[in-house]
């Protein structure tokens, strides 16, 4: 089975919208996408570059989609995609490693992180935004190697969190309020799902 965490709730970072929030994750050296966490489809509103790398879709190919629908396939574990996805609208933090699927039909072994920054100015409106981190892992990998993947990226997101809030458009008082710390989601080891098969 793969990894059964136990999820953190996160407090939105205010006062930033859609682009502000793209421009302090381009300074990630990680594939992500953005989807919209309202619905249960989860669409894909942004791609950077890395994960057009990774997954060899262009970001014209993923946006409006549902990031499922492009990544998951028959060797992936059905269980802990929902348990992963159910996190993600319920804006939890939330890891998993999953058997994910590249354009060319090749799976690998993902190493998926979710971190929460909605709700956010977008076109007018106000949307739940998540944001899929994504790392390419060797197949079974150590719990060790994961742990340590794990922690890269927490870190990373940390990072941007505190960026936004230095950022974000509110009265100096309050802008410690703005960033929840991000925890770690689980407190057991992490297995990569035993199925390859795609």
């Amino acid at each position: 089975s793969g990894l059964r965490p136990h999820c953190a709730p996160e407090r939105a970072v205010g006062g930033v919208d859609l682009a502000a929030l793209e421009a302090a994750l381009s300074r990630l050296n990680e594939a992500y996408i953005l989807v919209v966490a309202g619905t249960s489809e989860l669409r894909i509103l942004h791609a950077n570059c890395f994960w057009v790398a990774l997954t060899g879709y262009q970001p014209h190919e993923a946006i409006g989609n549902p990031w499922a629908h492009l990544m998951l396939g028959r060797g992936t574990s059905v269980e802990d995609a929902n348990s992963f996805n159910n996190a993600v609208m319920a804006g939890q933090t939330s890891a998993v490693c999953l058997v994910s699927y590249k354009k060319t039909g090749v799976n690998f072994c993902n190493h998926l992180l979710n971190i929460p920054f909605g709700p956010l100015h977008h076109n007018g409106s106000i949307v739940n935004v998540v944001c899929l981190m994504m790392r390419e892992i060797p197949s079974g990998s150590s719990t060790a190697y994961q742990h340590l993947v794990h922690g890269q990226q927490m870190q990373a997101a940390m990072a941007v969190r505190t960026h936004l809030s230095e950022h974000a458009v509110a009265p100096p008082a309050r802008r410690a309020s703005l960033v929840a710390p991000i925890q770690s989601s689980f407190d057991q080891p992490m297995e990569v799902d035993g199925a390859r098969g795609g």
